[in-house]
């Protein structure tokens, strides 16, 4: 069993060069020879609700998810912070694939077994535990008013409008406050610590996930954690080929 796993592309719109790269990395060998792709979330820097147009707008992406789904692939959605309450659209879109569990929807950590190793795979917001304001925050995105909101009440040009100018502004004040998170080193050092408390309690072998921007690749009491940081300046993934993970760059 092997698999790619891709978070936080943070994809703006059909120009992106993230965009064109995502689609030409699931088209390309390495997805021909993986059985699993897992999305880590915000692949999207703005994917709130069930609302068609975005099928529309990505019109290439969620193709390419259907090609790879009828050859057999299994694949895994995972909430982001910029990227919720989507469930229903993939469903719509999906609906014998979601239906038999050849596509997953989750919104919270999955610990599965891969080639005889305990992996556990999220987006890494769930488990920052030690951010008390942000889990706050997450819990009321998170909510079934605010997916009310989303999938019922409001436009999507409405969501789209707010949501870019929400997000423009916490990249603004965390790039004030933080600069150039990819290489914080006590971003890095907390993931490593939730990590290592991780491998304890879960007895897992392998950490994959995201949200931190930070790249790396860890080893702790023979456990790893890997994140393929901030894609747009990483162009970067990860693979398993049933036996080693590692980060592969994509060209």
């Amino acid at each position: 069993m092997s698999f790619l796993s891709f978070s936080d592309i943070h994809i703006k719109n059909t120009n992106d060069p993230q965009y064109q790269l995502l689609i030409k990395a699931l088209n390309s060998s390495h997805t021909e020879k993986v059985n699993k792709i897992f999305f880590l979330g915000d692949i999207f820097d703005l994917l709130v609700g069930s609302k068609v147009e975005y099928v529309d707008y990505y019109q290439e992406f969620f193709l390419v998810v259907q090609n790879l789904l009828e050859a057999g692939k299994e694949i895994y959605f995972f909430e982001g912070n910029h990227d919720f309450h989507f469930k229903n659209l993939l469903r719509e879109r999906y609906k014998i694939f979601f239906d038999n569990n050849k596509l997953q929807y989750l919104n919270s950590p999955l610990k599965i077994k891969i080639a005889g190793k305990n992996f556990l795979f999220c987006h890494g917001d769930e488990i920052d535990l030690e951010n008390r304001g942000y889990q706050f925050y997450k819990w009321i995105i998170r909510s079934r008013f605010i997916q009310y909101l989303a999938d019922d009440l409001v436009s999507f040009n409405f969501i789209s409008k707010v949501g870019h100018q929400a997000s423009n502004n916490s990249k603004k004040r965390n790039s004030e406050k933080y600069g150039d998170i990819s290489n914080l080193d006590f971003v890095k050092s907390k993931s490593r610590r939730i990590f290592e408390k991780l491998t304890n309690q879960l007895n897992i072998h392998f950490l994959i996930c995201g949200h931190s921007h930070c790249l790396d690749h860890y080893s702790f009491n023979n456990a790893e954690y890997l994140n393929n940081g901030f894609f747009p300046i990483t162009k970067s993934c990860i693979y398993f080929n049933g036996k080693q993970c590692q980060l592969i760059e994509l060209d």
